[in-house]
């Protein structure tokens, strides 16, 4: 009985091992491409390690949608970097320039409100960016001229 447990216990343990090894595979392929300016081929790996990351290890997860979010903007997909930076903000592993940027991919997808309520959070943390005042302007005229 005491050798069963043992067994089912170093099982379990490899098992715990094995799957951080994926994750940690995935996010060093991401940098080697992100390095190369292969931005996709680096969303592809970022979006694996972030799906192989278990919830509750909040850092790990926020580090690769952080990554995410950038490849994302460097090919021009808003909708997925708009949701990667999201993460990355809720996994609290966002900067201030990654904030401009997410507001700025708001912009894109006509999502003014949040946009304008981003490059404000920004202005909060750097008064004088000139990129969030007119960002923030932009988000604010938007819908009345479109």
């Amino acid at each position: 009985m005491m050798k069963s447990r043992l067994t089912i216990i170093m099982i379990a343990m490899a098992a715990l091992l094995c799957g951080s090894c994926g994750t940690d595979r995935n996010l060093k392929r991401g940098d080697r491409y992100l390095a190369l300016g292969e931005y996709y081929d680096a969303a592809t790996q970022y979006r694996k390690a972030y799906q192989k990351t278990p919830p509750k290890d909040k850092q790990q997860r926020g580090i690769a949608a952080q990554k995410m979010a950038t490849c994302y903007t460097r090919i021009n997909q808003a909708q997925r970097a708009t949701a990667a930076y999201a993460n990355a903000i809720r996994y609290g592993q966002a900067t201030t320039a990654d904030r401009l940027a997410y507001a700025q991919q708001l912009l894109k997808t006509a999502a003014y409100k949040e946009a304008a309520d981003q490059f404000s959070i920004v202005l909060d943390s750097m008064p004088g960016n000139a990129l969030a005042q007119n960002g923030l302007l932009s988000a604010q005229k938007a819908p009345a001229i479109k």
